[in-house]
């Protein structure tokens, strides 16, 4: 590290998304801050001056590729654990990173608001995760989880001015969806989820290292899945401030937008509705055959952490309304998530954690859906204790709520 290298940021990075995929991001966090620094040292995050050398294109495609990592990782380890987010947008110009780097038949996009031209490669999945990437940052703003989190004078959402908080939302709703509109066809998980091209692991093996149709399909499937699961991810990430609102307020209540020049009759159902849909698309991948083959790749904790986020909005969704006209399919949601930890919790630790704490909470859901059934009958002396009982269960769902995976 104290070389300041490229190779330096490098592994920094690749160690440190070790630790974060290997249940230890308290690890991971300082290790992969170290690469930032040295990333911002050697100004990873400026765009260079382009220079007629015929080493300049490799060297400035290294350079991209190695900032986007930092980046994706920060903004990872913000969104998932509540880490605060250290890159100033504002400070960085680089470019994103050229897909077509290494046939070198077109020129990088300058910037993501420009249409990508080139063709899809296996590198394309860099270039729209990184773009994903810089839309979960701005979200986060909502949560004050970022470079400006020192400052006292930013309040958290819940505590800001309610129709900023709801036109906020309504304006980043439609940034991950344009995101996952432009995403290629062989990027498309809903186009590839049935496929196999792997029938097992030993399959698998024998081929590692392999080129040809077989194995890039393959390769295009997993990052399919990854880039759904971080989209649905993105969904309820924008949506869970009006989600966490909902929890601290009298469901019977009349929010302020509800009266006249609000920006929706129902801005907080609308979210609610967004983060189940979300979860529930997410709890799918249970009966999607790449599924089996997820657990020997670094996906494993991805698919682990992604699904343990859906599994807890769908608990929280529960506890909401107990009995509702929704309340099967949210709990059949939740079942197919922990099935999705089970499978997985052999060979990612994340998943075993992920999995106890979804059981705990599914055992909480259950035990309210049992009060609110009893509740008809039950001496109105009890009625006290029933509900502390319920503010105990409600305060257990909201820590969850923040932008992190509980006590992982």
């Amino acid at each position: 590290m104290s070389l300041g290298s490229l190779e330096a940021v490098q592994t920094c990075i690749l160690l440190g998304t070790y630790y974060l995929y290997h249940g230890t991001p308290r690890l991971a966090w300082p290790v992969c801050g170290c690469g930032l620094r040295i990333a911002q040292a050697l100004h990873l995050h400026r765009r260079l001056q382009p220079s007629e050398s015929a080493d300049f294109r490799a060297l400035n495609e290294a350079r991209k590729r190695c900032w986007w990592a930092v980046y994706e990782i920060e903004t990872f380890s913000a969104a998932t654990y509540g880490y605060p987010h250290s890159i100033y947008d504002a400070d960085c110009d680089v470019e994103p990173l050229d897909p077509s780097a290494k046939l070198q038949v077109t020129q990088s996009p300058g910037s993501f608001d420009q249409p990508l031209a080139c063709q899809t490669t296996l590198l394309s999945y860099k270039y729209f995760i990184s773009k994903l990437s810089t839309i979960t940052k701005a979200t986060l703003e909502l949560y004050r989880i970022g470079a400006y989190a020192g400052d006292k004078s930013r309040l958290p959402a819940e505590k800001l001015h309610m129709p900023s908080v709801i036109q906020t939302v309504a304006a980043f709703d439609d940034r991950p969806r344009q995101w996952e509109a432009e995403l290629r066809p062989q990027l498309q998980w809903r186009n590839v989820a049935h496929c196999v091209y792997y029938a097992s692991i030993e399959e698998i093996d024998r081929d590692i290292g392999a080129t040809g149709p077989r194995w890039e399909k393959h390769i295009y499937q997993l990052q399919a899945l990854t880039l759904w699961l971080a989209y649905q991810n993105a969904r309820i990430l924008t949506h869970r401030p009006l989600l966490s609102y909902k929890l601290k307020t009298n469901p019977n209540s009349h929010s302020s937008s509800e009266r006249p020049g609000a920006v929706s009759a129902d801005p907080f159902n609308l979210s609610l509705d967004a983060c189940r849909d979300a979860a529930l698309k997410t709890s799918e991948i249970l009966s999607r055959p790449l599924l089996e083959l997820v657990s020997e790749t670094y996906a494993a904790a991805f698919v682990s952490i992604h699904t343990f986020t859906a599994g807890v909005t769908l608990g929280i969704l529960s506890s909401m309304d107990p009995l509702g006209p929704q309340s099967a399919e949210t709990k059949a949601g939740l079942r197919r998530l922990m099935g999705v930890q089970e499978k997985l919790r052999l060979h990612s630790v994340v998943a075993q954690q992920g999995l106890a704490i979804l059981q705990r909470l599914a055992k909480l859901v259950m035990e309210k859906e049992l009060d609110v059934i009893l509740e008809l009958s039950e001496p109105k002396a009890l009625a006290p204790v029933r509900m502390r009982e319920k503010a105990t269960l409600i305060g257990s769902t909201r820590s969850c709520l923040q932008p992190r995976t509980c006590s992982r």
